[in-house]
This record gives structure tokens, sequence and C-alpha cells, in this order.
């Protein structure tokens, strides 16, 4: 017993050391592939955080090494995502005075200076070259602080943009601390969002800003429900809005039992800051494009899929080809179904705890019935999960980084036999817990 508290003081310092070795190791071509790197340094982090939340390892030091963790992604640039090349595109642009809802990147390529090799790079490994960028203002905003604070090369814009994620996590840390208080929960929860491989390497450390939609929207439902601040709640929740437009879908939830006065101020104040946030975009023809670059996203891309991908396979027997023109609309619709159905349900309840699980089903509804569902997707959905302890949510942040191989291809070719063990693993898990806890265990 002695030996294992022991060990227990120093397996923090013995994580940080393994990591270190594993990312050097990674530099030096000893793992076979990109997965299994991605995997072996992922699993690590992940088994850690339960391993320290199963001890109840002291929270001062989980918290330190949560943002020494993320302090040690600083120094690399993004690698798992592109995203991260259109961001210093677009701040390009702003920079030089030229509009991104305007003009795509294939457009602009000709008019850019020929000798800036870091602009040039950022096209080539950049994403959707044929459209206009999707990325709201707060993004845009934050990404042209970093390209402003840097001397325009591409390692220093990722340090500087990385910095504000860390400043914005560190904050994140606190507001998780705050919900577990507000639901009187096991304090030591904040362990698997301190230590996760999906909040630490996938989210800031390739910079998706998932996670900072949810510490805005978070915080808007805090000075709604806690604070009762209508002004702090909407100004809060118009920049998650203006970060990612997902957290729409869950704002009813939390407004739809307010007094009518109090609907009407609240709803009042955020239409107004949201548009005040779409100034930017100061013409109809560039809301329409960006509209038009989000609705081609969503009827384009296919990834990582669950219900959609099972659907689709069994639309290409029937028929012999794609039914995503007949599959997306019934999914759109089937999600719509969910969300009304607890916007019902949870029309009368005050209680936050009720409000956060009705927020955890709709974003669980949301992926599972989405055509795309990227690492970093997860985030939102985890976050919450984290709060009202949802197993379920916590191993998919683990079980996602398996979709990684599909970019391990040049023709990024689905592994089907990794979708079937990432999401079977899922449905095998949420079985145990019902029979172990019976009918009132969640996903």
């Amino acid at each position: 017993m002695h030996a294992l508290k022991a060990f227990s003081k120093h397996s923090i310092f013995l994580l940080l050391f393994l990591l270190s070795a594993l990312y050097c190791a990674s530099n030096a071509g000893i793992f076979q592939s990109r997965l299994s790197q991605i995997l072996i340094v992922e699993s690590i982090l992940f088994l850690f955080g339960i391993y320290a939340f199963a001890i109840k390892y002291n929270l001062k030091i989980i918290i330190f090494v949560g943002i020494l963790l993320r302090l040690f992604t600083l120094f690399w640039v993004p690698s798992l995502s592109d995203d991260f090349y259109r961001y210093y595109w677009d701040s390009y642009l702003l920079s030089n005075d030229l509009n991104i809802f305007e003009f795509t990147p294939q457009v602009c390529l000709p008019y850019i200076d020929k000798n800036n090799a870091e602009i040039h790079l950022a096209f080539k490994l950049m994403n959707s070259k044929n459209y206009y960028s999707i990325y709201p203002t707060v993004i845009q905003t934050f990404s042209l602080l970093a390209y402003k604070a840097s001397d325009e090369s591409l390692i220093s814009y990722s340090f500087y943009l990385k910095s504000i994620f860390l400043l914005f996590d560190i904050a994140g840390i606190y507001i998780v601390h705050l919900f577990l208080e507000l639901l009187k929960a096991n304090k030591y929860l904040i362990t698997l969002f301190a230590i996760n491989p999906l909040f630490i390497l996938d989210i800031t450390g390739n910079l998706h800003f998932d996670l900072i939609m949810m510490y805005f929207f978070l915080g808007s439902i805090y000075f709604i429900y806690v604070k009762q601040n209508s002004w702090l709640s909407a100004i809060l929740m118009a920049l998650s809005f203006h970060t990612k437009m997902i957290s729409i879908l869950l704002i009813p939830i939390f407004t739809n039992h307010l007094q009518l006065k109090e609907k009407i101020t609240f709803y009042a104040l955020l239409t107004s800051f949201i548009v005040l946030l779409f100034a930017p975009i100061i013409s109809i023809n560039e809301g329409l494009n960006l509209l038009g670059s989000i609705q081609l996203y969503f009827q384009t891309f296919e990834f990582n899929a669950s219900i959609y991908f099972a659907l689709r396979y069994l639309g290409n027997a029937i028929y012999g080809y794609n039914t995503i023109h007949f599959l997306g609309p019934l999914l759109k619709f089937v999600f719509v179904a969910i969300l009304l159905y607890h916007l019902y349900v949870h029309q009368y309840s005050k209680l936050i705890s009720s409000k956060l699980q009705a927020s955890y089903s709709v974003l669980l509804a949301w992926l599972l019935l989405s055509t795309t569902v990227h690492p970093w997707y997860v985030g939102p959905l985890a976050i919450i999960g984290v709060i009202i302890n949802r197993k379920v949510a916590l191993l998919w942040t683990l079980l996602v980084a398996l979709s990684y191989q599909t970019y391990a291809t040049l023709s990024l070719e689905i592994n089907s036999t990794l979708l079937w063990v990432e999401y079977g693993t899922l449905f095998i898990l949420y079985i145990f817990l019902k029979i172990r806890n019976g009918i009132r265990v969640s996903w």
C-alpha cells in the first residue's frame, strides 16, 4: 500500500516524462503509423485521467498538470486538422482589407503576393479552396489578433492563437468547477476535463473553437440561472453563437421556462447582440455567401457518421446509389422531432441539472444523426458529459480518435472496421450500464 501511494505521488511526473518521450519518438519516426502515435499518446492520457479520478488525486496538482499539458501544445503547429491554415488565410486577407465572405481563396490566389511563402503554404495545405469562409465573428477576431501579434509566420501565429486558447481553457476549468459545485456533484469529475486527450490534443492542440463556444454558452447559463443577469447572459450567448453556430440549438432549452416578459427581454437582447456581431458582414450578398458555404458543407461532407452511414449502406443496397438527398432531410426531421420532444418535456423545469441533461441528449442526437462527426465535434457533448457524469461520452473522447485513420489514406477512404469498433464499443458500454444500473441509465 505504501508503494502504491509513493507511485501516486510521482505518477504525474512519470506521465509528463512519458508524453515527452512519445513526442520525441514520434518525430524520430519510431512509430509505424500516424494513427498508432495518436492512439498511444491519447490512451496514456485517457487512462491516467481515469486513474487520477479513481484515486481522487489532489485536484490542485491535477489542474496544474492539465494546464501544463496545454502549455506543451503551444510549441507545435496543428497537425491533425487543416482548419488552422484557413484561419491564417482569412486573417491575411482581413489584414489586407479583403472581404473573406466576398472572395473564395481560389479567386484571390492570383492577387496574393508571390513572394510571401507562408500564405502560399497556407493555401496549399488548407481545405475548401472554392468555398467562402464559414467562420463567424469571434473566430475571425481571435485569429486576426493572433495574426497581428505574430511576425506573420505560421509557427508564430500558431503560438499566439494557442495562447488565447490557453487563457480560455483556464477559464473553462473554473467554469466546470462552478457547475460541479452548483449541481453538488463529485468535485473530482473535473479531473476528467483537466486531463483528457480530446480537450488537450484534438481541440486546444489543433485549434478548434468548439470548447470556447461551450465556455461562452455555460457562462451564459450561469449568469441567467445563478446571477439573473439577462444582459451578461445574452452577450455571452451571442458570443457563443458567433463562435460556433450550433449553440443556437440549445438556447431554447434554457429559456423555455422563463416568464413571457423575461423571454422577450432575453431574446430582444440576444438578437440585438447577434445582429451587432454580424456587422462585419455588411451586405446581404456576403451573408448569403456565408450561409451558402455552410449549407454546402452539410450537403457535401461525409465523415465518421453512425446512423447516416448505416442508412446510406441500406440505400445503396436497395437503390444502387447514394441516397444522401433523401437521408439528409429525413435525419434533420428526426433531429427536430427530438429537439421538440425535449423542449416539451423540460418546459416547466427550472432545475439546471434537468436542462443540462436535455442539452446533452440533444447534442448526442445531433452527432448520431449527422453526416460528419470530426473528433472535435464531440467536445461540446463531452464537457456537459463530464459535468453530469456520462460515461459513454467520456469513452467517446478516446474512441473518436480512431477516425483519424481516414486522413492516413490519400483517397480519404472510411475504414468500416474502425467505425464498428468506435460505435460498437459505445453501444456495448451503454447496454452494460443499462443492465447494471437499470432503466434510468442515460447515454
